[in-house]
């Protein structure tokens, strides 16, 4: 009595449909070992997915092997996609404030970040893939790795235009947490600009890069803070080497959530549940703004904090003080 989502795995153009049976069967001239092999390897990624527990990231209830292939079983986001989401706020204020997009990146680079420390890469982050819920928060929904890993053996790109990188669009390109940064920034870039950032093999040749930094263009600064829009420009940097490294660098890079003014000419930044969503039935729905990220305490912080730990253990007269 649950309302799901049931996804099947399908490496096309490994494996074809059955009309008689409804099975998947290999493609003719399809090598069947290589379909077997990402059938087991779907299988092995699931099983990984199926033990995350993270508010943005969709939960994976169950998995199971059924007409010569595999599902897994989601629960379902009663939300638009974050596509949809932007969509109305253009429609209704312009553009997207930067209240909303910063509580967006805070609380995505914290999904990733609980994905990356554990060795695991999303791969295909875009707006589509990102759902609202009706309290305006987002859920990270689709991974594209078990699609990447088959990339690997049979030298079949897998990726979205646009928001994968160039080491994604080759079969054989070193990825990591980087990988997954330069998605969430052509993702902002989206949300930021209204078009589709440039594929990635437009942008190769760096003398005649498409990609204009956004930190440069006067009608952003406008509406953004420039320090803000320059951590968008480093995460869709070309080179993976020449991006943010860790979801952690470019939190600690972000500058504090803007302040919200009450003179008449502010623009007013729409709170979670104000923006009507009707064209794509659904009501009142917006990103939720989110305060500052939480900084790690510092080293000094830490090594104090034990020293008066170990002190209070060792000096007794130290426990009258805490009685």
């Amino acid at each position: 009595n649950r309302t799901v989502v049931i996804k099947e795995h399908w490496p096309d153009p490994l494996c074809q449909r059955s009309a008689a049976t409804l099975d998947l069967e290999p493609t003719p001239g399809a090598d069947t070992e290589e379909y077997r092999w990402a059938l087991s390897n779907f299988l092995r990624e699931v099983r990984l997915l199926a033990t995350l527990d993270h508010p943005h990231i969709v939960r994976v209830f169950t998995f199971f092997e059924a007409h010569n292939t595999a599902y897994y079983v989601t629960e379902h986001i009663d939300g638009p996609s974050l596509a949809d989401v932007a969509a109305e706020y253009r429609q209704h204020l312009g553009h997207i404030p930067q209240p909303p997009l910063y509580g967006l990146m805070v609380r995505m680079l914290d999904a990733l970040d609980y994905l990356h420390t554990r060795s695991i890469l999303h791969l295909d982050i875009k707006p589509d893939n990102i759902l609202i819920t009706r309290n305006g928060c987002p859920v990270l929904i689709d991974f594209g790795t078990a699609r990447a890993i088959i990339s690997e053996r049979s030298a079949t790109l897998v990726g979205s235009p646009g928001y994968s990188p160039i080491e994604q669009m080759r079969a054989h390109g070193k990825r990591g947490p980087w990988t997954d940064i330069y998605s969430l920034g052509a993702t902002c870039y989206r949300l930021i600009t209204g078009k589709n950032p440039p594929e990635a093999f437009d942008r190769v040749d760096e003398d005649d890069d498409p990609l204009r930094p956004l930190s440069q263009r006067a009608e952003l600064i406008r509406r953004f803070s420039p320090a803000f829009l320059a951590t968008v420009d480093r995460a869709l940097a070309i080179r993976g080497k020449d991006r943010w490294q860790t979801t952690d660098e470019w939190l600690a890079a972000l500058p504090a959530p803007p302040v919200r003014t009450k003179t008449r000419t502010a623009q007013p930044v729409p709170h979670p549940a104000t923006v009507s969503v009707t064209s794509i039935g659904t009501t009142s729905i917006s990103i939720a703004p989110e305060p500052a990220p939480r900084k790690r305490p510092h080293k000094a912080l830490i090594v104090g904090a034990i020293i008066t730990l170990v002190l209070a253990l060792a000096v007794p007269g130290v426990y009258f003080l805490y009685e």
